[in-house]
């Protein structure tokens, strides 16, 4: 699954018809991502692989797709 470049805020992605994930670092930065098919019936943090690199889901669980930075 691929992340789009930042974007400005959460409405571009909804506007495009896709997730967006919060990325809560400094600052804090938005990216739009696809569903994956094996996620479509619950989109979770987990499922969707969205928190890249350091970043790790707030909630694995919730389908509020926010990644944070624990050693950071």
């Amino acid at each position: 699954m691929a992340q789009c470049s930042e974007v400005a805020s959460c409405s571009v992605c909804v506007a495009a018809g896709l997730a967006c994930v919060t990325h809560q670092t400094l600052p804090t930065s938005y990216h739009c991502v696809s569903t994956p098919t094996g996620c479509s019936d619950y989109p979770s943090c987990g499922c969707m692989s969205v928190c890249l690199g350091a970043l790790s889901c707030l909630d694995q669980y919730s389908t509020n797709l926010t990644c944070m930075c624990p050693e950071c």
